[in-house]
């Protein structure tokens, strides 16, 4: 699901020449670093731009058939509305610009003819079709491509959220730009602890990793013992941070509770055998 505006244009663009008039400090591409995007667009060739800390998906920018197509896409921030709005008034000019909905108008007039009510409505609509296909398939979840990293939108999250396409959307954000505040935790090789096990040590002093571990586990001695990170979640209390349905962060813990959780790994805790100890 995508809203485009298209912009004839009479020859392919520079890529520099379409990016500058838009960039700010936050201005990101997923493509690669800005500095190093010059020269002519190519045919078919896509820039997938977004506002780090800001955007909940990338704003798509493809060159094809003489034309300019800025992409919306599903589940966008205000913020990258705004990015397209002023993406399209940079090549539109003084011309017109065609919105596939809406039709022919003026670049300079699009904002303020599709402006919040519009961008609203865009946001309900993407908010339900996703309601409406984890209703249907309830143990399935529907993975969004983000600027940065994909999420997973299940049913669990959606519970998080209630009916608020807004709390949805600051979800989503928050999985885009984890890395600004948490680092991505340490997969460890512990191989049959079950099938589809993830293992990853807890360091509780540490405030903040994140990932989707299935188990977290602290160094017992010279063995790690893990629990399954329903338990960790429920011990970790308002230091567990859910990110989306599978992702979660976690920030250190309050030092007079260390030792319970050192406590109930000791006695709940598993420790798994290595690749290498398959005679143990």
């Amino acid at each position: 699901m995508s809203s485009s505006f298209f912009v004839k244009v009479n020859e392919a663009p520079q890529i520099e020449a379409v990016i500058e008039p838009v960039r700010e400090e936050a201005l990101r591409c997923s493509e690669g670093p800005l500095e190093e995007l010059r020269g002519t667009w190519d045919e078919g060739g896509a820039l997938h731009l977004y506002r780090h800390g800001k955007s909940t998906r990338p704003v798509e920018v493809v060159y094809e058939n003489g034309e300019m197509i800025v992409r919306v896409l599903a589940l966008s921030s205000a913020d990258d509305f705004d990015l397209a709005f002023r993406l399209t008034e940079t090549l539109g000019g003084d011309g017109e610009i065609t919105h596939e909905e809406h039709g022919a108008m003026p670049a300079r007039e699009a904002r303020r003819r599709l402006g919040h009510e519009w961008m609203v409505r865009e946001t309900a609509v993407a908010y339900q079709a996703v309601v409406e296909v984890l209703r249907d398939n309830p143990e399935n979840t529907a993975d969004v491509l983000g600027p940065v990293r994909t999420a997973s939108i299940g049913r669990t999250m959606l519970e998080r959220v209630g009916s608020s396409p807004t709390a949805l959307l600051e979800m989503l954000r928050r999985v885009q730009f984890i890395e600004d505040t948490h680092r991505r935790c340490m997969r460890l090789p512990f191989t049959n602890a079950g099938t589809g096990t993830v293992c990853t040590p807890w360091s509780m002093e540490v405030d903040g990793f994140y990932g989707a571990p299935t188990h977290l586990g602290l160094l017992m001695g010279d063995d790690y013992r893990f629990i399954p990170v329903a338990m960790a979640r429920e011990a970790a209390a308002d230091a567990w941070i859910p990110l989306d349905e599978h992702q979660f962060a976690i920030d250190a813990i309050p030092e007079a509770r260390r030792g319970a959780i050192r406590k109930l790994v000791e006695t709940k805790g598993v420790k798994p055998k290595v690749w290498w100890q398959f005679w143990r």
